[in-house]
């Protein structure tokens, strides 16, 4: 009680050499010509000036190391989530080492921990595409904006028929979409090649420089390609193949057909058997744990 009296007391006094301090400036800026008084008044005023300073200022600075006291103690701590626990990653899936749950707090770290690896990636990656120049990203900016609807168009040409091809059971139709598919894709990066640096850029990065986890870099192309290859070996390969021991062998179990391929893979062999079963080629019938295999006669 006694130490809040001292120091409303203390407040009193300084805000009364504040007000004294205002008065002799009052007085000071009446009596200007007065050079003595001016002077007397001045230093009188400065002392009661800095009196009232010192007094109003200490209850102050009290009152803001108090606050950011309070401050500091309600501000909860960040926990360093790197030091006190391991993460294990399996492809683009990140579980706790310890088996625990990952709580929603440490999702902020693991998404600020993948951002920095992802840029890492990037700037190590032998992929062109991360290591353009300001002025090769303007180049292929430029060629986008002055020919954004022709591209598309171009676009479009290779990119529907190449996403048809997965919904197509019918292998020659299938074979057809993807072929398709290549030549425009050829059309398109002539036209971009074509309009210089600029459209060999923007081609280049948006379809020739492609990336993922298990590839830096690839090509669209090469999907294509890659799905146009597996069609041509199961069309040349591997149904003439399964077809002729199925007929040379009328009957024969599936378990041992395996054996008279052996130049195919097991996977293969099944996946292709069931597709020709469902397409009326061939006719399987349940039998000692396996089927038999018969050839359709209008095959």
């Amino acid at each position: 009680m006694q130490k809040l009296f001292f120091k409303r007391l203390q407040k009193l006094i300084g805000v009364f050499f504040l007000l004294a301090t205002l008065i002799g400036i009052l007085i000071i800026v009446k009596n200007i010509t007065d050079i003595i008084q001016v002077i007397a008044t001045a230093i009188v005023s400065i002392m009661f000036g800095t009196l009232s300073f010192l007094l109003l200022k200490n209850d102050s600075s009290k009152k803001k190391v108090k606050n950011s006291d309070a401050i500091c103690a309600d501000k909860p701590q960040e926990r360093d989530y790197s030091k006190q626990t391991e993460y294990v990653q399996d492809g683009n899936v990140i579980y706790r080492a310890d088996g625990k749950k990952i709580s929603d707090e440490e999702v902020p770290y693991l998404m600020q921990v993948g951002y920095e690896n992802a840029l890492a990636e990037d700037k190590n990656s032998s992929n062109p595409k991360f290591h353009r120049s300001f002025k090769e990203e303007e180049l292929s900016y430029s060629f986008e904006n002055k020919y954004y609807n022709e591209i598309a168009k171009r676009i479009e040409k290779f990119e529907t028929p190449y996403h048809n091809s997965f919904s197509e059971q019918d292998l020659s139709k299938k074979i057809m979409l993807l072929e398709q598919s290549i030549t425009e894709f050829d059309k398109c990066k002539n036209f971009c090649y074509s309009k210089g640096k600029g459209g060999i850029i923007y081609f280049q990065d948006m379809y020739e420089y492609l990336h993922n986890t298990h590839n830096e870099c690839f090509s669209y192309r090469d999907m294509i390609l890659g799905s146009l290859e597996e069609c041509y070996y199961e069309r040349d390969e591997l149904i003439p193949e399964l077809k002729n021991v199925i007929s040379n062998h009328n009957g024969i179990l599936q378990k041992n057909i395996y054996a008279e391929l052996p130049d195919f893979q097991r996977s293969d062999i099944q996946r292709m058997l069931r597709k020709l079963e469902s397409e009326n080629v061939i006719t399987r019938i349940k039998k000692s744990g396996s089927y038999e295999l018969h050839l359709n006669c209008h095959e």
